[in-house]
Formats: structure tokens, C-alpha cells, sequence
């Protein structure tokens, strides 16, 4: 993003780098040489051959072409501008999840210190990850490399069958360590409090992804451009009737001024890629990293939670529960790949099996009931909220690893009408229906 504040009014207008003309000059020239063209016509041949081009019909159009041009250039604008709210909302929450970590857990033991150091890690891993999404560079090999720097074998394996949203996966992570500080809080409510900062963070993304894959609608750009294109590279020749050499300068002024607008639109409607007028997410991951440099251990190294690995300057990581089992309140003998020897394909059938809670297994049973304890958010014993059942199904659907179900079930999740109340049986009910309509596998 270019800093222009000490440039003089000058030196802006004649700016190259980062200027509209930098990209619209072609069609410019094109229009010019038109422009030229018809002059050169209208005098060689005694100014009888262009006379049916008239202003008139130019005119009429222009009101259209001028109602759809700045239309979009302040559709573009508002996009520009929700994008930086996302953006920094992403910063606050980052920094108030890191306070949170400071303030409401208590201990400074090493294996508090160490939790509250894989937070940071996951919290670097997720800045790298939303960068890849916005900018749409998941599927490149050497993009998740980066990615790799933050993340154990075991996470990259899982990050790389999602193939995608891998944000999804890293924001479920933090909320499990945060969930591990369960017993170690000031005050109840705090869990509550860095609950709500991971939610904000999932909100953030979400709000910076809608804008990165949502273009304007294709009939809208197809008829500006016609008009533009149309109207440009024809005004030439009434101008040129008009006014004669004189057009040829209006007609590049012209051109100056729509393409222009143009490529203003262009430029800000997807604000979060790497061109020198998008969003510098590089700098607003740097902000978020020092912030939880300042209020929370050093990030731990993943090499730290391989097996046998030990923390670089964090100490032996051997004592810390894992934050996919026992660090999210969920034990090891209920996580669905360990009960009683059940893979993905024996859960699937259990799900497609059962009709209601009691038809499931006892070790489904007691999973079902501490997810739904757990994302309870308001403690009242009842599912009631839009935001409790997302959650829930969204951290559900990976302990299960139904991850690829995710998107149909939020969609889902996002079609049930407010006011509902459900307890674990009605949930547990309703989730068993939409699991058959996923199919068998």
C-alpha cells in the first residue's frame, strides 16, 4: 500500500507506480490513435464521410455507462474497506486472546508457560494460513511449506486431506489448548471470554474469504465493459466532427478518466492480494506476532511436539497433554479413532445405524455429551443459540474426521430457523439425520 502522505499534490499526479494510467495506458493509446484516425479522415475526405456520427447517440449512453462505472467503483470501495475492518478485527482478537492467556490463567509453571507457547505457535500458523486463503495459494506446494514452519508432521497431514480452509483446522486447534486452561481460570466466565476470541478469529477469516471468492456478477462487469470499450473507442469520430484536432486530446482525457475509474474498481475489489495497492497483510501478521511476542512465551518450535522432540528454550513438551485429546477435555478413549478399535468407515455406519442417542455406542455417547457441554457457551444446559450449534457441529464433525462434510453442514447449520431449544438427545437427533443424508462414506 503506498504511503502518500508526504508527497506533494505534484508529485502525486505525476506518480507512475501504483497509478491508474500505470495500467489503463494501452487502452488510452488505442483511443488516441482512433482519435487520430478519424481527424485524419474527416479532413482528407472535406468532412462529408463523418457526418452521421453525431454527440447524440454517445449522450444517451453515457448516463447508463456512468450509473453502472460508479456503481461499481463504490462497490469496490465499500469491499476495500469491510476487508480492513476484518483485518483489524483479526489484530484485536489476536491481541485480546493474548492478554486473555496473561491475565486470566494463573501459573507460571513450565507446563503452562509451554501451552500458552503452542497457542503462539498456532496463532502464527493461523496469520499464515488466512494469507493463503485470501490470496488463494493453498494448493501451491511451496505456500505450504510456509506453512509447514508452524505445524507438526502430524498437522501438516491433516492440513493436506482438507486440501483447503485450512483455517478451520488451525482455529479448532487453539480452541482445544484454550480449552486445556479449563480448572486454571481466575473466574469461570474468562473461558468464556477466549472462547468468543476464537469464534472472533474464525469470524475474521470468514468475513476475508467472502471477499476473496466473491467477484461482482459476471452480467453486471460483461455489460460495463461493453458500454466502456463501446463508447470509448467510438467517441473519437464525433469529437473528431466536432472539434477536429482538438478531439484528439479530449478523446485521450477521456480515456484518462473511465478507464481510470475503471481500474480503480479493479484494483480494490479484491483488496488482500499482493499488488502495491492491496492491504499489506504481511504487516498486519507482523503486528499480531509481536503482540503475542510482548504478552506470551516464545512460540514453540514444532520439532518441540514431535515425538521425543523437546522445546527449544521451553523445556520437555513429554508432560503436556495433547491438545487433540486430553487437552480439550475429551479423553483419548472416547476420540472416535480409539473406540474399541472403530475407523472412520465403522463410526460412518454407527451414524448412518442410529436413530437417536440411545442407539449409539456408550463411547459415542459420552462424545456427543462432552462437545455439547463443552460448546454450551452459556452454561444453561440447552442448545438455543445459532452460534453454539456452529461451533458445536464445526468441532464435532473433525473429532469424528468428517471434515470433508464440513461446508454441506454449515449449510445446513445456517437453514435452522431461530428460536430452537435442544438438549443432547434432540441434538444428537438431528445430527444423526443430517449425517444420512451425507451418504455412506
Amino acid at each position: 500500500m503506498i504511503d502518500y502522505g508526504d508527497r506533494s499534490v505534484f508529485g502525486m499526479i505525476c506518480t507512475w507506480h501504483g497509478a491508474t494510467h500505470s495500467r489503463t495506458w494501452p487502452e488510452i493509446l488505442i483511443c488516441t490513435l482512433i482519435a487520430t484516425l478519424a481527424v485524419a479522415i474527416d479532413a482528407g475526405t472535406d468532412h462529408k464521410y463523418l457526418l452521421w456520427f453525431t454527440q447524440e447517440g454517445h449522450n444517451l449512453i453515457l448516463l447508463p455507462l456512468a450509473f453502472l462505472l460508479v456503481y461499481r467503483t463504490g462497490m469496490a470501495y465499500n469491499r476495500y474497506f469491510e476487508g480492513r475492518g476484518h483485518i483489524g478485527k483479526m489484530v484485536h482478537t489476536v491481541r485480546e486472546l493474548a492478554r486473555g492467556l496473561t491475565t486470566y490463567v494463573k501459573g507460571d509453571d513450565q507446563q503452562t508457560q509451554d501451552r500458552r507457547a503452542n497457542i503462539s505457535r498456532l496463532i502464527a500458523a493461523y496469520l499464515v494460513a488466512v494469507r493463503l486463503s485470501v490470496r488463494k495459494l493453498e494448493s501451491q506446494e511451496d505456500a505450504r511449506a510456509e506453512l509447514a514452519g508452524f505445524l507438526t508432521s502430524s498437522e501438516m497431514e491433516k492440513i493436506k486431506a482438507v486440501k483447503k480452509n485450512f483455517v478451520m483446522l488451525i482455529v479448532k486447534w487453539i480452541g482445544d489448548e484454550v480449552a486445556s486452561f479449563k480448572g486454571q481460570l481466575l473466574f469461570d466466565r474468562a473461558m468464556d471470554f477466549m472462547e468468543k476470541n476464537c469464534s472472533d478469529l474464525m469470524e475474521s477469516w470468514m468475513g476475508m474469504h467472502k471477499l476473496a471468492t466473491t467477484q461482482m456478477p459476471f452480467p453486471y462487469v460483461q455489460m460495463l465493459y461493453a458500454l466502456l470499450y463501446g463508447w470509448m473507442f467510438s467517441i473519437g469520430f464525433p469529437l473528431a466532427v466536432a472539434f477536429g484536432p482538438i478531439g484528439i486530446p479530449g478523446t485521450t482525457l477521456l480515456g484518462y478518466a473511465l478507464f481510470g475509474i475503471n481500474a480503480i474498481g479493479q484494483e480494490l475489489e479484491d483488496p488482500f492480494g499482493d499488488e502495491i495497492n492491496d492491504l499489506p497483510l504481511e504487516f498486519f501478521e507482523k503486528a499480531c506476532k509481536s503482540a503475542c511476542k510482548l504478552m506470551l512465551p516464545k512460540a514453540l518450535v514444532p520439532e518441540a511436539l514431535e515425538p521425543g522432540g523437546n522445546g527449544t528454550g521451553n523445556g520437555s513438551l513429554s508432560k503436556i497433554p495433547s491438545a487433540m485429546g486430553q487437552a480439550s477435555g475429551i479423553s483419548i478413549a472416547t476420540s472416535p479413532t480409539s473406540m474399541t478399535g472403530q475407523g472412520l468407515g465403522n463410526v460412518m455406519a454407527e451414524l448412518h445405524r442410529a436413530v437417536d442417542f440411545n442407539g449409539l455406542s456408550a463411547d459415542m455417547q459420552v462424545l456427543f455429551t462432552q462437545y455439547f457441554d463443552r460448546y454450551d457457551l452459556n452454561g444453561n444446559g440447552i442448545l438455543d443459540e445459532k452460534k453454539e450449534l456452529t461451533q458445536l457441529v464445526t468441532n464435532l464433525v473433525f473429532a469424528l474426521k468428517l471434515g470433508a462434510h464440513l461446508p454441506k453442514l454449515l449449510e445446513v447449520v445456517e437453514a435452522v430457523q431461530e428460536p430452537f431449544s435442544w438438549q443432547v438427545p434432540q441434538f444428537v437427533e438431528w445430527f444423526l439425520l443430517q449425517c444420512k443424508s451425507l451418504g455412506p462414506s
